[in-house]
Order: C-alpha cells, then sequence, then structure tokens
C-alpha cells in the first residue's frame, strides 16, 4: 500500500508545479514488484521532503510512474528534485539487481496555475482505470492522489490539450523555467 504524501492545498503551491512521466528502462514492468514499487515512492517522498517539494499526487504503473510535484517554498525546485529522485531511486535499484531502473528522459510539463493542476492530478487519477488494471482509481495499491480525485465513478478524463505528448531527453517536454 503506497505511503500517501502530506496534504498540500492547492492555494498553498508555488508556481510552476511540475508533471512528469517517468518510463522502466526497456519499457520491462519492474514496477509491478511491490518491493521495488515501494523502494520507489520512499525514494520519492524522501527526496521531495529534501528538496522542499510536495508530491501532490503519483502513480506507480507496472513500467512508468506519473507524478505530480508541487514546490511548498518560492525557492523549492521541482525539476531538480525530480531529477535527483531518479538518481535516488535508479542508484539504489542498481545497487540491489545490477540493473538500470529508468529510461534517460521523461515527459515533463510545468503546471501554471490550479486548473492544469487539477487536471493532471484527474489525468494521473484515472490511469489505472485506462489501463485496465483497476475498475475505480481507489482500488489501485500505487496510486496516491487527493481524496476528491480517487472518489470518481464515472470515466477518466481525457488528457488534457496542453498534454505532453512526446519524450524528450533531460526531462524538459512543454518545460519553461519562471526563472
Amino acid at each position: 500500500m503506497p505511503i500517501p504524501p502530506a496534504p498540500l492545498s492547492f492555494d498553498d503551491v508555488h508556481w510552476p508545479a511540475l508533471y512528469a512521466r517517468v518510463e522502466a528502462a526497456a519499457g520491462y514492468p519492474i514496477l509491478a514488484t511491490t518491493d521495488i514499487a515501494r523502494g520507489v515512492v520512499m525514494a520519492l517522498l524522501r527526496t521531495s521532503r529534501a528538496f522542499g517539494v510536495a508530491p501532490v499526487a503519483y502513480c506507480v504503473m507496472p513500467d512508468h510512474v506519473h507524478l505530480v510535484l508541487a514546490g511548498q517554498t518560492p525557492e523549492s525546485d521541482t525539476r531538480t528534485a525530480l531529477r535527483r529522485w531518479k538518481q535516488v531511486s535508479g542508484a539504489g535499484h542498481r545497487q540491489r539487481s545490477g540493473l538500470t531502473l529508468w529510461r534517460p528522459r521523461c515527459a515533463e510539463h510545468a503546471l501554471r496555475d490550479s486548473t492544469q493542476l487539477r487536471d493532471a492530478v484527474a489525468y494521473l487519477a484515472g490511469e489505472p482505470v485506462r489501463a485496465g488494471i483497476a475498475r475505480a482509481p481507489g482500488e489501485y495499491p500505487w496510486l496516491s492522489v487527493p481524496p476528491a480525485c480517487a472518489r470518481g465513478t464515472g470515466r477518466p478524463p481525457a488528457r488534457p490539450d496542453w498534454w505532453p505528448d512526446r519524450v524528450t531527453s533531460g526531462c524538459r517536454t512543454g518545460y519553461s523555467s519562471p526563472r
């Protein structure tokens, strides 16, 4: 069972927040293993705390992870926290198994307001249902979203218009720094 992140009011977010989809190396379903999924989540929670970033929502699928990260202070850097989380979780996996955990590239999008943040969380909450591995978002054990987003019984929302549709190096799809 996933460990829920600390609650964060969408009003407390320091923009931009960040959506990312991180793929497992070679697309193999390594994240379906409970111990590996738990290690990935624990690394996410530790890294987020260290960087002053809140993991608003996450979904660990068998071969990829969806994340929505939000800054908790004006100095928070969600992109650096994402990169560090990939490094930490990947290094831990390599140490235990000798295998690479993550592809070097990922899809990423800056979320500039609460509407985009809510859209991203709602889309992420519907991912297990769209993939056919759960009948309802709340049934999937590796999904952690704000409770109101997991209760929907209808069809999961469609991909928002701004959604990144390609993967590029350095986790930069759709991202432009506010600085």
